[in-house]
């Protein structure tokens, strides 16, 4: 856990001072300032933060419900309280925020709220969203076949991403014309270094959270600064680079023009405090915050991120080792120093599971023509840290289970990955994936890049004709 954290310019400006505590849960509990001030965080006995405590005299109070759904938030200043009371249906869907109405669709997708009107692909990705009583949507989002977003258009402006291989990381971007706008640069580890905008090179500042504080220039003038409140909305932005940075909190994208985070698989509404559709994962059995498929970081949003809108990780290092082992695994280097590390505390390898009923019906399928008895069913591998449920090992092969076309996400990449250790640590003697169509979009298989990882790694699959 990072103690304290200093961060400034080369002349000798400081951006950031902090220190902080950390409960027996590993919870950070206070961020302390040279001026004495602090921020103090409490946490129910699931992890999920209750109250914060800030230097002018604020206590936000949070209140949960059983299946991990924020359903008060009570602001207190100076004796005066305002309180914003939020419902959920038997999905989990947030249907009310205050005086906001929400809807959805069959699949789980947002698709009304006080602000906006949402529109979805069959794959269930955002393809635009229009202003309440408009019939214009104002953004419209294309993707790739890894469900990367690759332009986004806002009133006719239109943004092309062009990504870094196989990986999340935007190399560069381009306006209508194909004229780069802005690039990126990235250490080895795959952190975000550095913005190049209009022949000048910009460099990024982070706290211990991994959020971008700042933004500074050759000279060590700061042309962007930053502050957020602990779910990640905007609290102040200045300077003149400020709103051309779309990486803000956490290092996530952010869209200036609907106050979203875009977290690659999905999009993350700050002030309401969860996704805008539902996460494919179902969750552990035995963990009850990771089956609901809408919650942000498990309602701790002090120590986890949460980098794909698939997978919670935990921030507990500074600065740019923020996300090392994430950005490690991201870039092929693998699990070795990140899955087995105490020092960078993975989270949630139990969620690695085939989602949704379809996922299950699939199984049962193969099983039985596999002959496979319950005790071939779900075999849990402990791996380091973290574990690895396996849908059917028989015979020594280890059957991972599909459905629908499938991409190489950070969810099926930290498959792959444990599958790999699995076969060198010969835990298993083969693997295979077994890909069946999606009975609701008709698609099937891997991906492109997921044929190529699979290759890479010595994983053979197969695809099959049957739906579910």
């Amino acid at each position: 856990m990072v103690k304290s954290l200093s961060v400034g310019t080369a002349d000798g400006t400081e951006l950031l001072a902090e220190t902080y505590r950390y409960d027996e849960n590993g919870n950070r509990t206070k961020i302390e300032f040279p001026t004495g001030e602090a921020i103090v965080y409490r946490y129910d006995a699931l992890d999920q933060l209750v109250e914060e405590q800030w230097p002018d005299g604020t206590t936000i109070a949070y209140t949960y419900d059983g299946f991990g759904n924020r359903k008060q938030i009570v602001r207190t200043k100076d004796g005066l309280s305002t309180t914003i009371t939020a419902d959920y249906n038997a999905a989990n869907q947030l249907t009310r925020f205050g005086d906001e109405t929400i809807t959805y669709d069959a699949n789980g997708n947002r698709t009304e709220d006080g602000e906006y009107q949402y529109e979805w692909n069959a794959a269930d990705q955002l393809v635009s969203i229009t202003r309440k009583g408009e019939s214009t949507p104002f953004v419209t989002y294309q993707y790739d076949e890894d469900g990367r977003r690759i332009q986004k258009n806002v009133n006719g402006v239109v943004t092309n991403y062009y990504y870094q291989g196989d990986s999340l990381n935007v190399l560069y971007e381009t306006n209508a014309s194909g004229t780069v706008i802005q690039s990126y640069i990235y250490g080895e580890n795959g952190q975000l270094l550095a913005m190049k905008k209009g022949g000048a090179t910009y460099f990024y500042h982070y706290n211990a959270h991994g959020d971008v504080i700042a933004l500074t220039d050759v000279q060590g003038n700061v042309v962007a600064r930053y502050e957020y409140d602990t779910w990640g909305q905007i609290r102040s932005e200045t300077g003149s680079l400020a709103a051309e940075n779309p990486y803000r909190y956490a290092g996530y994208q952010y869209d200036e023009e609907t106050g979203f985070y875009y977290l690659i698989a999905r999009y993350y509404h700050p002030t309401h405090g969860v996704f805008l559709s539902l996460d494919p994962d179902p969750g552990d059995a035995d963990d009850i915050l990771t089956q609901n498929g809408y919650t942000y970081a498990n309602n701790n949003p002090v120590m986890l991120v949460d980098p794909d809108g698939h997978f919670v990780w935990m921030a507990i290092n500074a600065g740019f080792a923020a996300y090392d082992g994430y950005k490690a695994y991201k870039s092929g280097k693998g699990w070795k120093g990140v899955a087995f590390s105490a020092a960078f505390g993975f989270v949630g390898g139990g969620r690695l599971k085939v989602a949704r009923s379809a996922g299950l019906a699939a199984e049962k399928y193969l099983a039985r023509r596999l002959g496979a008895k319950p005790a071939h069913l779900q075999r849990i591998f402990n791996i380091g840290k973290t574990k690895r449920r396996a849908d059917i090992v028989k015979n020594g092969t280890l059957h991972e289970v599909k459905v629908g076309r499938v991409s190489a996400s950070i969810f099926t990449r930290a498959q792959v990955a444990k599958d790999t250790w699995l076969l060198k640590n010969r835990k298993v003697k083969r693997v295979h994936w077994n890909f069946y169509v999606s009975s609701r979009t008709g698609k099937v298989g891997p991906s492109r890049s997921l044929r190529k990882l699979l290759k890479k790694h010595g994983i053979s699959y197969s695809i099959h004709r049957e739906s579910f």
